[in-house]
């Protein structure tokens, strides 16, 4: 903490380890309160924003946190600050697991089809966003359509585990 607040060299080196520290000990308010001064010492860091964002989750702050992924998302789109930098369907894939959190499902659902439609997500991403979309389905009991993006999932090349989870929900739904 000294470090952090009078170092001359190192102290925004030790404010980032400070705000790990913070997180870990669930002190939510002094993390937020780091990453803002780090953010505002250096805007073009979209990291700091991200972390922002992770800390309003861990407080459970869902529409806190969808406000911090959505002004992103919007530098993000209009290439703002080398924001363009981080890839969109990332950012959709946050929204989509903070919009389930806060019962938003339409506009998680809406995230998720970004994230599975979009050439730069990685594999992992895709299949957690169609299995985000089958358990979405479910939830409303559209077995059809549940059944069709797991069916995707199986087809990508991704983490096995996720495969499994798919194999189970096609057997049974997700919720029964």
């Amino acid at each position: 903490e000294t470090a952090a607040a009078k170092g001359k060299m190192n102290s925004t080196d030790a404010s980032m380890v400070l705000a790990v520290i913070y997180n870990r000990e669930k002190k939510y308010d002094q993390a937020l309160r780091l990453i803002n001064e780090l953010h505002a010492k250096y805007p073009r860091n979209f990291l700091f924003e991200m972390a922002k964002a992770t800390v309003y989750e861990k407080m459970k702050q869902w529409d806190q946190a969808v406000r911090v992924y959505e002004e992103v998302l919007g530098k993000v789109q209009r290439k703002q600050d080398g924001y363009d930098r981080i890839r969109a369907a990332r950012l959709y894939y946050s929204l989509g697991t903070s919009n389930v959190n806060r019962y938003q499902f339409e506009k998680a659902a809406e995230n998720f089809e970004r994230v599975v439609s979009s050439q730069d997500s990685p594999p992992d991403e895709k299949a957690g966003g169609h299995m985000w979309l089958g358990k979405i389905f479910d939830s409303k009991n559209e077995r059809t359509k549940a059944v069709e993006q797991y069916d995707a999932l199986l087809q990508l090349d991704c983490d096995p585990e996720l495969k499994e989870e798919a194999k189970r929900y096609k057997r049974r739904a997700y919720g029964q």
